[in-house]
């Protein structure tokens, strides 16, 4: 199983089947493991930095991602924790990232489209620890949360259709870091295509 998911069934939280959570627990007995003992504190840190593209072709996100770096934050103040924006361009070094990063003191790190194992292990392995968001290639490496590309496509086909659009063109874009992006998505708007096709035959 990912790490996530063994993780999950570890702390014995998340949603995960209890299929899958039986097998972690008796594989980790029969390693010997043991869990750590939870500390009567959420956090030895106040800030908590967010990486943030500040690259001129990934303008367009910004209009995406804030509602999210928003509702981080508001999250994140229910515990007096602080977020952090730090501006990173997809053509720093991991060295260059990571001194930033020092610099702003933070003690976790939410990566937002933006993945590199080298800067991400040595980040975990000085204790802090990351979450990547919307990077579905490193789901199994480090805590993420993933978009599922499928039904969103369908979802917002699904909405066009429903606002009176009869016809939708669906433009895909070729990325070779996430080459099964543009598949799932037009699979998930053909669906919704079939589906409004399906509903105008009925009586």
């Amino acid at each position: 199983v990912s790490i996530t998911a063994a993780s999950m069934a570890l702390s014995e939280s998340g949603r995960i089947s209890d299929d899958t959570r039986k097998k972690v627990l008796e594989a980790a007995e029969d390693l010997g493991y043991k869990r750590k003992q939870k500390s009567n504190r959420i956090t030895s840190f106040n800030h908590i930095g967010v990486l943030v593209s500040i690259d001129y072709e990934w303008a367009f996100i910004w209009k995406f991602i804030r509602p999210i770096i928003e509702q981080i934050e508001a999250e994140l103040q229910a515990f007096d924790l602080n977020l952090i924006m730090i501006p990173i361009s997809h053509d720093a070094t991991p060295d260059e990232i990571h001194q930033k990063i020092a610099s702003s003191g933070s003690g976790a790190i939410i990566s937002l489209h933006y993945g590199c194992d080298e800067l991400f292990n040595r980040l975990e392995n000085n204790g802090i620890p990351v979450i990547v968001v919307m990077k579905a290639d490193f789901h199994d490496r480090y805590y993420s949360v993933c978009v599922d590309d499928f039904q969103g496509a369908y979802e917002a086909g699904c909405y066009l259709v429903k606002l009176g659009h009869t016809k939708i063109a669906y433009v895909g874009v070729q990325r070779p870091d996430l080459p099964s992006l543009s598949n799932d998505r037009f699979i998930g708007f053909k669906k919704a295509n079939i589906k409004t096709i399906e509903y105008r035959a009925s009586p």
